[in-house]
C-alpha cells in the first residue's frame, strides 16, 4: 500500500504536482516485481551529445583471482563486523567516461578510427586534472550509468574533468559486497590499469569518489575500506605489481543512504517533504514474486543478509571514524535519509576532516535528479558548488574549509551560510545512541521478517 503522506506548506503547484507523480511511480499499486523495475531501467536509453554530454563505452577488465587487493577487501570487512557473506570473484566492470564538450558532433565522433582515437577526442579539451568516480543510486537494485549520464554530465562540466561512471553488479542477484568490490575494481584500475586501457595511469590525487543515494552509500564503503588498508600499511598486488592503496583527493554525496535499518528520528519526522515511504516495500516476504526476489532462502535486504544492516560497509552511519579522510560534501533535501548523514558529518567533524554541509529546505530525496522540480532557484548552484568542491579539492585544497549551506525552499530566498556543527546536531541524539538505535532496529526487523516468514509459510 503506497505511504500516507502528510500534508505539506511550502510548494509551489508545479513542486506539488511533481513530487505526487514521482510518489505514485515508486509506489505502484498494484507493486511491480523486482524484475519488472530491472527491466524497466534496463531500456533506458541516453542520446549520445545530448545537451553536450558525451560518453564513451569501456570495461574495466577483472585481474586474477590471486590478486592479494581482493583478500584485502575482505579482511577489512571481517576486521569491521563478523557478517554472513559470500566471497564474490573479480568481474569485468562496464563503466562511460563522460565529458562535457560543445564543440563535439556525432560526425566528429564518427571520424576516430579507433575506440583509443574516440576516447582520445572525448577527453582531449578537458579543463582540469580531476576524474570523478560516480556511482548510480537505484536502491542498489535498479540504475545504470546511461540513465545517470546526466548527473555525470554536470560534474564533468562543473569540474572541467571526466567523469567515469560505473555499472556495477546489481542486487538481489550480486549481494554485498559484489558492488563494492567492482567499485574497488575501477578505483585501482584508474591507478594501474591493463595493458590494453584506455587511459594512462591516474594518480589518486586527482581522484574524486561521488555518488547519489544508494551510489553514495557504495563510495563511502569504497572510502572506508581505502582508509583502513592504508591505516594497516599493508601492500597488495594489483595486476600483477605490488602497490600501494592511495586515498581520493575527495568525496562528495547526494542524498547519502548511510543507514539501511530506517532507525533515526528524520526517516519518521521528514516524510512530508519526501519522495520515499516509510520502509523499502520489497522487505515484506509477501511482495509479488518472480524469479529473483523473493531470494530463495528469503532476506529481509534486498542488498544484504538481514543482520548485516549494521555493519559499517553496509551503513557507513556505524563507521567508528573517519580519520585521515579526505574532505567529504554532503547535500540534501528536507528528507528521510539525512539524519544517517549528519552522523557520519559529526564523527568526521570530529575526527578533524573537512566537511561541506549543503542543505535544501523543503524539497526530497535526489532533488536535482527529478526531472521539472519548480522552486528550488539554486538548482545549477548545487551543480556548480558540488563540482567547485572537487575541483579545489585536487588543485587547491589549502581552500577548502568546514562548512554549512542552508538553502531555504522558494526563488526568492537566498541561501546562506552558517555554524557546521549546528546543522549536524541532532536534537536529543548523539553518535553512540544513534548507533546502538540502528543495532537495535537491526536485530528487531530480522526477528519481524522471519516471524513473517513462518506465517506466510503456513498459508
Amino acid at each position: 500500500m503506497p505511504p500516507d503522506y502528510p500534508p505539506q506548506d511550502k510548494w509551489d503547484e508545479q513542486t506539488a504536482k511533481i513530487i505526487s507523480k514521482v510518489r505514485k511511480a515508486m509506489y505502484m499499486e498494484p507493486p511491480p516485481t523486482i524484475s519488472a523495475f530491472q527491466a524497466r531501467s534496463a531500456k533506458y536509453t541516453a542520446k549520445n551529445g545530448a545537451n553536450s554530454i558525451w560518453a564513451h563505452q569501456d570495461i574495466f577488465p577483472s585481474p586474477t583471482e590471486m590478486e592479494t587487493i581482493r583478500e584485502a577487501v575482505f579482511d577489512v570487512i571481517d576486521d569491521l563486523g563478523i557478517i554472513e557473506y559470500e566471497k564474490p570473484s573479480w568481474t569485468d566492470v562496464p563503466a562511460e567516461w563522460v565529458t562535457y564538450n560543445t564543440n563535439m558532433s556525432t560526425k566528429s565522433l564518427k571520424e576516430g578510427a579507433s575506440k583509443k582515437e574516440q576516447f582520445q577526442m572525448l577527453t582531449q579539451t578537458v579543463t582540469s586534472p580531476v576524474i570523478v568516480m560516480y556511482a548510480h543510486g537505484g536502491s542498489f537494485f535498479q540504475g545504470s550509468a546511461e540513465k545517470y549520464r546526466d548527473a555525470a554530465g554536470h560534474l564533468a562540466r562543473e569540474t572541467g574533468g571526466v567523469c567515469v561512471s560505473i555499472n556495477y553488479r546489481l542486487s538481489p542477484q550480486h549481494v554485498f559486497p559484489a558492488a563494492l568490490l567492482d567499485l574497488v575494481l575501477v578505483y585501482m584500475s584508474l591507478q594501474f590499469p591493463s595493458a590494453d586501457a584506455l587511459h594512462s595511469p591516474i594518480p589518486a590525487s586527482r581522484i574524486v569518489l561521488a555518488g547519489d543515494s544508494a551510489g553514495a552509500n557504495l563510495m563511502f564503503a569504497l572510502l572506508k575500506v581505502l582508509l583502513c588498508i592504508q591505516s594497516a600499511e599493508r601492500p597488495v598486488t594489483f595486476r600483477g605489481k605490488t602497490v600501494s592503496v592511495g586515498c581520493p583527493a575527495a568525496i562528495g554525496c547526494l542524498s547519502l543512504v548511510a543507514d539501511q535499518t530506517f532507525a533515526l528520528p528524520s526517516h519518521a519526522l521528514n516524510t512530508k517533504y519526501d519522495v520515499l515511504g516509510y520502509r523499502t516495500p520489497w522487505s515484506d516476504p509477501n511482495y509479488p514474486a518472480c524469479d529473483v526476489w523473493p531470494s530463495r532462502p528469503p532476506r529481509s535486504n534486498i542488498y544484504c543478509h538481514g543482520l548485516s544492516n549494521s555493519h559499517p560497509l553496509v551503513s557507513p552511519t556505524m563507521s567508528g571514524s573517519w580519520k585521515g579522510s579526505p574532505p567529504m560534501w554532503f547535500a540534501y533535501g528536507e528528507e528521510k535519509m539525512i539524519d544517517s548523514g549528519k552522523i557520519i558529518a559529526q564523527q568526521a567533524v570530529a575526527d578533524g576532516v573537512v566537511v561541506s554541509w549543503n542543505f535544501y529546505e523543503a524539497i526530497p530525496h535526489c532533488f536535482p535528479l527529478i526531472i521539472g522540480l519548480g522552486g528550488v532557484k539554486h538548482m545549477q548552484e548545487f551543480w556548480n558548488g558540488w563540482g567547485t568542491f572537487f575541483r579545489l579539492a585536487v588543485v587547491e585544497s589549502e581552500k577548502l574549509k568546514s562548512d554549512g549551506v542552508y538553502v531555504p525552499y522558494g526563488d526568492d530566498n537566498e541561501k546562506y551560510h552558517s555554524d557546521i556543527r549546528e546543522m549536524i546536531t541532532i536534537p536529543n541524539l548523539d553518535i553512540s545512541t544513534a548507533r546502538g538505535m540502528i543495532e537495535w532496529e537491526t536485530k528487531e526487523f530480522q526477528k519481524w521478517f522471519e516471524a513473517a516468514c513462518k506465517e506466510k509459510a503456513k498459508l
